[in-house]
Order: C-alpha cells, then structure tokens, then sequence
C-alpha cells in the first residue's frame, strides 16, 4: 500500500490520480497496528530486560535505516544538525518540506516506531498486566498536552492521536482478538470510505488498520505456508526504506507522462519490491544475522565475567 501510494504522489504525472488513492497511506496505520502486536506478543510471558530489548530493537531497525539514510543525506547541502537529528530519530524540521520529517523522508513512522519501543521497554519494568494500560496512559498525556505547544514542535509529532494505534495491535495480541475473514475487506472499505471525509485519521485509518489485522489473524492458521509471503514479510523493512530510492531512478529513465499510467504503477511497484527484496537478501540478512551474533557473543561474554566475579 505504502509502495503504491509513492508511486502517486512522489511521481508528478501521477499526481492528478492521488486524490482516488489516499486511502492507500492506510498501509502505514496497519503497520503500527502490526508493531504494536508483534511488540507485545513477542514479550508475553516472558522475562526480557529493557536493555536487551531495546538493543534488540536497535539491531534491528538502526543499521539499514542509516544506510537509507546516508544513501539520500549527499542529497542535501550543509544542514548538520538536521541530518545528525534523523540518524538519531529526533524529530525536525525538512529544510525542503518545512515539515517535521527526516532525511529519509519515509523515515518520520520511525521515529514513532523508536519513540514507541522507548515507551515499550520501560513498561517492561512493571507488571506484564499493567503494560498495555502503562504505555496508554504515556501516549494519552501526550496527546492532552500536545495542543499547548506551537504547531511543529516535537511535543506536537508525539502528541498526535496515531500513536494510540501500536495500543490497538497490543490490545489484539493480549486479549487474542481474531476476527473474521470479512474484517479484512471491511477494514478496507472504511479506508476508501472515510478518509476523504478529513476525519481523525484514528477513526478513519486506524481503527479499520486494527480490523485488517485482526481479520488477517482470524484467518492466519488456515492459509498454506508461502515462501514468497515468507520473503516479502522479511524484506518489508528495505522495501519500504529504499522503495522512494528506487522511485526516483525509476522515474528519471520512465518515457514520460504520455506513458500508460497504469503500467508505470505496476512496473514501479515491482520494482520497488524487487530491488527491496534484493537489498534484504544481499544486505539486511546477513547484516542483522552478524550483529545478533556479536550481541549474543557478548551477552554470554557478560555474564561469564559476572559469574567469575
């Protein structure tokens, strides 16, 4: 969806279409409902500190997000500051958008994504019961105080309401809400429905993101394994850091705004998917499989010093 959705509005013989293909941003809102799941699922039940966690999180989502990142940052002249705030998730200001958005542009949902596993990790101190209601009340005060800063301050980007959709798919995980098939195309439906209404984008993307996901689940168990959604699943993460990357080639060697405009979508999104898909096998994979080696290695070495000691 998030794919798609560049494909209309980074491509400017695309552009008069976007209005039809908004709802597609919805694909954003699934991915936090997801994360939100994949957090809490993935620490239920178990005794995980908040320094492996977040050193987990790290490995994960640091090394590719700064080679995106150096990748486009030649890009911009001068602006130091601005560029050492994006590798650091710190939400400022574009000097090309005048929005608070990183060097990498797709990179503003990492910032919530960092800023919700901060969250994540010190709720790790308290009762697993209270976790859901701990994070929901951070991002709540959050929300009631954002409106007493000025408009694009950082207490703004973290106040707004989307954060509440990582407490959607914790929810879903916790209580393990699973839906009918039907949710799914619903979910979808809401999405084109509500959203050109200029409605809280909670109400008009997240919630029906919350029915998506928990639509999916309900039917999870009976799909047959699939090596190819296997692969798009793990190649996710590159796919959308380097799929605007790949656009802007795409675009400089396209014939033109004569050309069939649904060939340019399909043939783009292809090859964003392709090419991400490519950087995961390449890159991402062993990559990720070096560093959590070397922070198992150390964990180990760690603790050996502790028992020596």
């Amino acid at each position: 969806m998030v794919v798609i959705f560049h494909s209309f509005s980074n491509v400017p013989f695309m552009k008069p279409e976007l209005a039809s293909a908004m709802w597609l941003r919805g694909g954003v809102d699934i991915f936090f409902v997801i994360s939100g799941f994949v957090m809490m699922q993935a620490t239920s039940g178990k005794t995980i500190t908040t320094p492996i966690f977040l050193t987990q999180r790290a490995i994960r989502i640091v090394p590719m997000y700064w080679i995106a990142t150096f990748a486009v940052m030649m890009q911009i002249d001068g602006e130091w500051l601005f560029k050492l705030k994006s590798l650091l998730f710190f939400p400022a200001i574009h000097p090309e958008t005048a929005t608070l958005q990183p060097v990498l542009k797709p990179g503003w949902t990492l910032n919530y994504e960092m800023f919700f596993y901060v969250i994540f990790a010190a709720t790790l101190l308290v009762n697993e019961k209270w976790r859901i209601a701990a994070v929901a009340g951070i991002f709540g005060l959050l929300v009631s105080v954002a409106p007493m800063f000025e408009g694009g301050s950082v207490m703004q980007f973290y106040g707004r309401p989307i954060m509440f959709e990582f407490i959607f798919g914790m929810v879903i995980a916790k209580f393990g809400i699973r839906l009918p098939l039907i949710a799914v195309p619903l979910g979808v439906c809401a999405m084109v429905l509500l959203d050109p209404l200029a409605i809280n984008r909670v109400v008009s993307l997240g919630i029906p993101a919350a029915f998506i996901v928990g639509g999916a689940l309900g039917y999870e168990s009976r799909l047959p394994a699939s090596k190819m959604a296997a692969l798009l699943g793990s190649a996710s993460y590159s796919i959308y850091l380097f799929h605007l990357i790949t656009l802007g080639i795409i675009v400089r060697i396209w014939p033109g705004a004569e050309a069939d405009k649904m060939a340019f979508i399909a043939i783009s999104s292809a090859m964003m998917v392709v090419t991400g898909c490519g950087i995961y096998w390449a890159l991402e994979r062993p990559l990720i499989f070096w560093l959590s080696q070397a922070q198992k290695q150390f964990s180990f070495a760690n603790r050996q010093a502790g028992k020596a000691a």
